[in-house]
């Protein structure tokens, strides 16, 4: 057997050191051999692996992806809730008041543009003066935001809170 390349001698030969001598042992049963360009142990599996890896990766990846844009929906909603009622206070007409129920329907529908059910939403007004035009106002809305594919019951809801000042 004459090698051509160093690196197939080595491979073929175990080369062993011994008292200053290098010995090659098994050399009549070193054959040059050209590897298996398919071996068959392996037929298929990197569908396998791409798949159970894609799935495993992918699930987490979309959940946080859908609670993130549940959250962001929910503090936009609950922003726009306490700034339209703020606004709503300041922009009536003179002689007229506002009471809480009203100040809870115009939050609600200024959250329902952002997929918010009425009864999630809870608005909080405080006027000191009266909430009448021209007095400063306080306003604090709460949106219960549910988390996907989670019930209410198993902790599938996280309080959103916004407060807006007008003077």
């Amino acid at each position: 057997m004459r090698p051509t390349h160093i690196s197939t001698a080595l491979a073929c030969c175990a080369a062993t050191l011994w008292k200053g001598a290098l010995l090659c042992k098994d050399t009549a049963a070193c054959k040059e051999t050209e590897p298996a360009e398919h071996p068959e142990h392996e037929e298929g599996s990197a569908i396998v692996e791409f798949l159970a890896l894609g799935l495993t990766l992918l699930i987490p990846v979309l959940y946080a992806l859908l609670t993130f844009f549940s959250l962001q929906s929910s503090v936009m909603a609950a922003h726009a809730s306490s700034a339209q009622v703020t606004q709503y206070v300041q922009a009536q007409e003179e002689g007229t008041s506002i009471d809480a129920a009203q100040a809870q329907n115009i939050g609600a529908f200024a959250a329902h543009n952002y997929g918010i059910a009425p009864e999630n939403i809870e608005v909080q007004i405080s006027c000191p003066q009266g909430c009448v035009k021209g007095a400063p106002v306080s306003v604090t809305t709460t949106i219960r935001a549910g988390l996907p594919l989670l019930p209410s019951a198993l902790g599938g809801v996280i309080p959103v809170s916004s407060h807006a000042d007008s003077y």
